[in-house]
Protein backbone atom coordinates (compact mmCIF):
# COMPACT_ATOMS: atom_id res chain seq x y z
CA UNK A 1 0.00 0.00 0.00
CA UNK A 2 1.44 3.41 -0.62
CA UNK A 3 1.31 5.70 2.10
CA UNK A 4 3.24 8.25 0.85
CA UNK A 5 1.87 11.78 0.46
CA UNK A 6 2.80 14.92 -1.61
CA UNK A 7 3.41 18.36 -0.61
CA UNK A 8 0.73 19.29 -2.97
CA UNK A 9 -2.03 17.25 -1.04
CA UNK A 10 -4.80 19.30 0.52
CA UNK A 11 -5.25 20.56 4.30
CA UNK A 12 -8.74 19.70 5.74
CA UNK A 13 -9.80 22.66 7.49
CA UNK A 14 -13.19 22.55 8.85
CA UNK A 15 -14.06 19.62 6.02
CA UNK A 16 -14.31 21.48 3.18
CA UNK A 17 -14.85 19.32 0.04
CA UNK A 18 -11.83 21.15 -1.39
CA UNK A 19 -10.00 19.18 0.95
CA UNK A 20 -9.69 15.83 -0.98
CA UNK A 21 -8.25 14.08 -3.96
CA UNK A 22 -9.42 11.47 -5.47
CA UNK A 23 -8.33 8.29 -7.23
CA UNK A 24 -10.23 5.46 -8.56
CA UNK A 25 -11.37 3.45 -5.44
CA UNK A 26 -9.26 5.61 -3.05
CA UNK A 27 -9.05 9.36 -1.46
CA UNK A 28 -6.54 11.51 0.45
CA UNK A 29 -7.74 13.99 3.80
CA UNK A 30 -5.62 15.95 5.34
CA UNK A 31 -7.09 17.38 9.41
CA UNK A 32 -4.57 19.18 11.15
CA UNK A 33 -6.39 18.16 14.68
CA UNK A 34 -8.14 15.57 16.20
CA UNK A 35 -11.16 16.58 15.94
CA UNK A 36 -11.25 17.09 12.31
CA UNK A 37 -10.24 13.55 12.35
CA UNK A 38 -13.18 12.23 13.87
CA UNK A 39 -15.10 14.68 11.84
CA UNK A 40 -13.96 12.98 8.75
CA UNK A 41 -14.78 9.35 10.48
CA UNK A 42 -18.33 10.49 11.70
CA UNK A 43 -19.54 11.33 8.14
CA UNK A 44 -18.58 7.57 7.34
CA UNK A 45 -21.42 6.35 9.86
CA UNK A 46 -24.51 6.24 7.72
CA UNK A 47 -23.02 3.97 4.98
CA UNK A 48 -21.74 0.78 7.29
CA UNK A 49 -23.74 -1.95 8.12
CA UNK A 50 -23.28 -5.61 9.87
CA UNK A 51 -20.12 -7.27 8.01
CA UNK A 52 -18.35 -4.13 7.15
CA UNK A 53 -14.53 -3.96 8.26
CA UNK A 54 -12.72 -1.21 8.42
CA UNK A 55 -8.94 -1.96 9.03
CA UNK A 56 -7.12 0.86 10.74
CA UNK A 57 -3.16 1.31 10.36
CA UNK A 58 -0.45 3.58 11.57
CA UNK A 59 1.80 4.34 13.81
CA UNK A 60 0.94 4.17 17.67
CA UNK A 61 -0.53 7.49 18.20
CA UNK A 62 -1.45 8.08 14.65
CA UNK A 63 -5.16 8.42 15.36
CA UNK A 64 -6.77 4.82 14.82
CA UNK A 65 -8.40 5.27 18.05
CA UNK A 66 -9.62 8.42 17.67
CA UNK A 67 -11.23 7.49 14.35
CA UNK A 68 -13.24 5.12 16.11
CA UNK A 69 -14.31 7.27 18.55
CA UNK A 70 -15.24 9.64 15.61
CA UNK A 71 -17.30 7.03 13.57
CA UNK A 72 -18.57 5.17 17.16
CA UNK A 73 -20.26 8.76 18.56
CA UNK A 74 -21.95 9.34 14.95
CA UNK A 75 -23.52 5.00 15.27
CA UNK A 76 -24.80 6.74 18.48
CA UNK A 77 -23.02 5.59 21.25
CA UNK A 78 -23.04 7.31 24.34
CA UNK A 79 -20.17 5.40 26.08
CA UNK A 80 -16.27 6.41 26.39
CA UNK A 81 -14.64 4.88 23.46
CA UNK A 82 -11.21 4.00 24.34
CA UNK A 83 -7.66 2.08 22.96
CA UNK A 84 -9.01 -2.15 22.93
CA UNK A 85 -5.16 -2.56 23.71
CA UNK A 86 -5.31 -4.61 26.76
CA UNK A 87 -8.49 -5.87 26.44
CA UNK A 88 -8.12 -6.79 22.64
CA UNK A 89 -11.81 -5.88 21.95
CA UNK A 90 -14.31 -3.97 23.08
CA UNK A 91 -18.45 -3.36 22.09
CA UNK A 92 -20.02 -0.35 22.07
CA UNK A 93 -23.86 -0.52 21.85
CA UNK A 94 -25.45 1.94 18.93
CA UNK A 95 -28.22 3.33 17.74
CA UNK A 96 -28.42 0.33 14.81
CA UNK A 97 -25.77 -1.88 15.11
CA UNK A 98 -22.92 -2.50 16.96
CA UNK A 99 -19.27 -1.26 16.74
CA UNK A 100 -16.79 -4.09 17.46
CA UNK A 101 -13.38 -2.17 18.33
CA UNK A 102 -10.56 -4.32 18.03
CA UNK A 103 -6.69 -3.66 19.19
CA UNK A 104 -4.59 -6.88 17.51
CA UNK A 105 -0.82 -5.42 18.51
CA UNK A 106 -0.53 -8.01 21.58
CA UNK A 107 -1.88 -11.01 19.45
CA UNK A 108 1.14 -13.17 17.17
CA UNK A 109 -0.59 -16.01 15.93
CA UNK A 110 -3.85 -16.53 13.59
CA UNK A 111 -4.69 -19.27 16.55
CA UNK A 112 -5.14 -16.45 18.90
CA UNK A 113 -7.33 -14.66 16.70
CA UNK A 114 -10.00 -17.82 17.58
CA UNK A 115 -9.58 -17.49 21.37
CA UNK A 116 -11.04 -13.94 21.04
CA UNK A 117 -14.16 -15.23 18.74
CA UNK A 118 -12.70 -13.32 15.73
CA UNK A 119 -14.19 -14.74 13.14
CA UNK A 120 -17.26 -14.94 14.17
CA UNK A 121 -17.60 -11.26 15.24
CA UNK A 122 -16.51 -10.16 12.18
CA UNK A 123 -18.78 -11.77 10.32
CA UNK A 124 -21.39 -11.03 12.57
CA UNK A 125 -24.11 -8.31 13.26
CA UNK A 126 -21.91 -5.10 13.85
CA UNK A 127 -18.89 -3.06 11.95
CA UNK A 128 -15.65 -3.72 12.94
CA UNK A 129 -13.00 -1.20 13.30
CA UNK A 130 -9.68 -3.15 13.67
CA UNK A 131 -6.41 -1.78 14.49
CA UNK A 132 -2.69 -3.73 13.72
CA UNK A 133 -5.18 -5.81 11.73
CA UNK A 134 -3.04 -5.69 8.79
CA UNK A 135 -0.72 -8.10 10.77
CA UNK A 136 -3.82 -10.67 9.85
CA UNK A 137 -4.22 -9.49 6.55
CA UNK A 138 -4.92 -13.01 5.30
CA UNK A 139 -7.52 -13.49 7.92
CA UNK A 140 -10.25 -10.10 6.97
CA UNK A 141 -11.43 -11.25 3.44
CA UNK A 142 -11.36 -9.46 0.27
CA UNK A 143 -13.52 -6.26 0.97
CA UNK A 144 -12.43 -4.17 3.78
CA UNK A 145 -12.16 -0.83 3.82
CA UNK A 146 -8.52 0.38 4.70
CA UNK A 147 -7.63 3.92 6.48
CA UNK A 148 -4.06 4.56 6.91
CA UNK A 149 -3.27 7.15 9.52
CA UNK A 150 0.24 8.79 9.54
CA UNK A 151 1.12 12.09 11.29
CA UNK A 152 4.01 14.88 9.83
CA UNK A 153 5.88 17.29 11.78
CA UNK A 154 2.86 19.93 12.31
CA UNK A 155 0.98 17.13 13.87
CA UNK A 156 -1.47 16.91 10.70
CA UNK A 157 -2.79 13.65 10.34
CA UNK A 158 -3.35 12.62 6.41
CA UNK A 159 -5.41 10.26 6.14
CA UNK A 160 -5.99 7.32 2.82
CA UNK A 161 -8.89 5.56 2.31
CA UNK A 162 -8.66 2.57 0.03
CA UNK A 163 -11.26 -0.05 -0.64
CA UNK A 164 -10.56 -3.46 -1.82
CA UNK A 165 -13.79 -5.04 -3.09
CA UNK A 166 -17.51 -3.73 -4.04
CA UNK A 167 -18.62 -3.50 -1.08
CA UNK A 168 -16.31 -0.98 0.82
CA UNK A 169 -15.71 0.38 -2.71
CA UNK A 170 -19.34 1.14 -2.44
CA UNK A 171 -19.29 2.59 0.90
CA UNK A 172 -16.06 4.84 0.18
CA UNK A 173 -17.42 6.15 -2.55
CA UNK A 174 -20.87 7.02 -0.45
CA UNK A 175 -18.64 8.28 2.30
CA UNK A 176 -16.13 10.32 -0.19
CA UNK A 177 -19.77 11.66 -1.64
CA UNK A 178 -21.00 12.74 1.75
CA UNK A 179 -17.79 14.54 2.10
CA UNK A 180 -17.37 16.13 -0.99
CA UNK A 181 -21.25 17.79 -0.48
CA UNK A 182 -19.94 19.98 2.73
Amino acid sequence: MDTSYTSEQPRCNELNSNDIQTCADTWNVQCSSAKQLQNVAALLAPYVQAGDIILLEGDLGAGKTCFTQGLAHAMGTHDDVVSPTFNLLLSYATHGIPLYHFDLYRLDTYEQLDDIAFYETIEGDGVSCIEWGEKFIDALGDDILRVYISVDEQQNRQVHIQATGARSAHVSKSWHDAYTQL
